[in-house]
């Protein structure tokens, strides 16, 4: 059985966001885990997110104008990853744009700005 074809284009955000001012970065960031995949301090890479959680906290760090941390899973079949799943370097992470699909899912044109070591969890899902 064959589902139609969504022909509607992707939503575009408003723009790019502003840069990011290492003076300002919280102690405490939101973790977008990865699969597959390692963003470089300075490297430019387009990102696919579809998971739920994921989704919800790139939206929050939009619209609240945040810089994320992103870290590779060890093992990227694991759909819902928890502290252990991640490496425990990353990269902090500018969301430059985001488009919105029909079927929810995102995708983002995002810069590493800083390697970034996480030390501990405070929370495995956004607020």
């Amino acid at each position: 059985m064959s589902h139609p074809k969504d022909e509607r284009p992707p939503e575009l955000d408003g723009g790019s966001t502003p840069e990011v001012n290492l003076q300002e970065v919280p102690a405490e960031l939101a973790i977008l885990p990865l699969r597959d995949t390692i963003l470089f301090p300075h490297a430019i890479l387009p990102l696919a997110v579809a998971r739920e959680s994921s989704v919800a906290l790139v939206n929050e760090a939009v619209r609240e104008r945040k810089v994320i941390g992103v870290v590779t899973q060890r093992d990227p079949g694991i759909d819902d990853p928890v502290e252990a799943d991640l490496y425990r370097v990353g990269t902090l992470t500018h969301i430059h744009k985001m488009f919105k699909f029909p079927d929810g899912s995102l995708r983002l044109v995002v810069q590493g700005v800083q390697r970034s070591v996480c030390s501990r969890s405070a929370s495995t899902s956004p607020s």
